[in-house]
């Protein structure tokens, strides 16, 4: 209940897991009991427009009045009720009441009480039924972005798109070094895991074990979805390549691009957390001939000069409309204006990394953002300058090819 309040609280600017993560090292929560933390954070996360629904149902105040401490206890004891049939009714119930009382006193208690069990009583809880009501109370998403969806990709389409998004997502791994000894090494551990989507990916099928193992440990393994990975696959880089990842970090991307071939490597971002984060996992999983920097990349190409990298790599910060499966307070942070202003930055830096590149380098432009403002838009007003032109471009919808969704853009500089 409190790392949701608190993700309120910043208007869900705070990412979720490290929130939720901050929280049980805060609390010292055995760790047995942390993955039941995250089922019902994120879960209350994807669900939060229908259990507001339920819990109106018998609630005497209205949601948009009620004291958020105690909406969000109510939520999280209505989502285990109607979507964890492992967890009993009762206990539900009376963890919410004993929580309600510690927080709020007599007051929060009778009312959580009488909320939670005339629900229970009168059978009001329910699951969302698809194609029963509004897509927005359906699938707890704005109505602003469902309504962007619908008029962008037409109301089916939408419709599996937030359904995706409501899902749980898989953990994927991508395998640096040979394939095969990461595998055997697992196994010999009791670590399930099983390729997917391509040789170099390994679908994670225990979690907890897979990331105390010493394969994880050693660097031989980084978590990572199959479309980032596919993202910097792309970049076309051989033996000798002068590459930059302008903004680098965590570092998977680098990490991938370093496993691929005998490149010279520089991984640019600018804040010092994250700069802190990419130099770790760089470090951890060993990648060779990579060297950090600390650079704004709008300023790349004063830094380092022009045509200075054979090839640039820009995953560009955006949206996030292609993984709110993954990032679910995303939906909840996100404002119609979000989406322009994210646009207006991407032009910049596409400018800025296509100035880094060579004459007839590459470029590729990436986004986990399915928005036309973001993808076509910032490649479209790039290729007007006469700077590049695009040699091909891919938009892969949440759940078309059963990965989270996003844009790529392979471009290539004249000169």
């Amino acid at each position: 209940m409190a790392t949701l309040c608190t993700l309120e609280e910043h208007r869900f600017e705070l990412h979720a897991d490290e929130t939720l993560f901050a929280y049980c090292d805060q609390c010292a929560l055995p760790e047995r009991e942390r993955g039941f933390a995250h089922e019902i954070v994120f879960g209350c996360l994807r669900h939060k427009t229908w259990l507001e629904k339920l819990i109106a149902r018998k609630s005497a105040v209205l949601i948009k009045d009620m004291d958020p401490g105690l909406r969000w206890i109510l939520a999280t004891a209505v989502f285990q009720m109607t979507f964890l049939e492992r967890v009993p009714v009762f206990a539900a119930v009376n963890e919410a009441v004993a929580l309600a009382a510690a927080r709020g006193g007599r007051k929060w208690t009778g009312f959580a009480n009488a909320v939670l069990r005339g629900l229970v009583r009168e059978a009001l809880l329910e699951q969302p039924r698809p194609g029963d009501g509004r897509l927005e109370d359906v699938y707890s998403h704005p109505a602003w972005l469902v309504a962007r969806l619908v008029r962008q990709f037409g109301a089916e389409r939408a419709a599996a798109i937030l359904a995706w998004n409501n899902t749980r997502p898989g953990l994927y791994a991508y395998v640096t070094g040979p394939r095969d000894s990461a595998i055997y090494a697992l196994t010999a551990a009791g670590v399930a895991g099983e390729s997917a989507f391509g040789a170099k990916i390994l679908q994670v099928l225990e979690p907890k074990e897979f990331l105390h193992s010493s394969c994880f440990a050693q660097g031989r393994l980084y978590v990572m979805d199959p479309w980032s990975v596919a993202v910097a696959q792309r970049v076309p880089v051989g033996p000798g390549c002068r590459v930059l990842d302008m903004c680098a970090a965590p570092g998977g991307k680098t990490i991938v691009m370093a496993d691929r071939a005998e490149v010279s490597i520089t991984a640019c971002d600018h804040a010092a957390a994250r700069l802190e984060t990419l130099r770790g996992n760089i470090a951890r999983c060993h990648a060779r001939n990579v060297e950090v920097r600390a650079v704004d990349g709008r300023d790349a190409s004063r830094e380092f000069g022009q045509g200075a990298f054979d090839a640039v790599l820009l995953d560009a910060p955006c949206a996030n409309t292609g993984v709110i499966r993954r990032k679910p307070e995303v939906r909840w942070r996100l404002r119609p204006d979000d989406i322009r202003r994210h646009a207006a930055a991407q032009k910049k830096l596409l400018s800025s990394a296509v100035a880094c590149a060579r004459a007839g380098g590459h470029v590729v432009y990436a986004v986990c953002s399915i928005m036309p403002e973001e993808s076509t838009g910032v490649v479209d007003a790039c290729v007007a300058t006469g700077a590049a032109v695009c040699v091909e471009q891919w938009l892969t919808l949440p759940g078309a090819e059963g990965t989270d969704g996003g844009f790529c853009a392979l471009l290539r500089t004249r000169g």
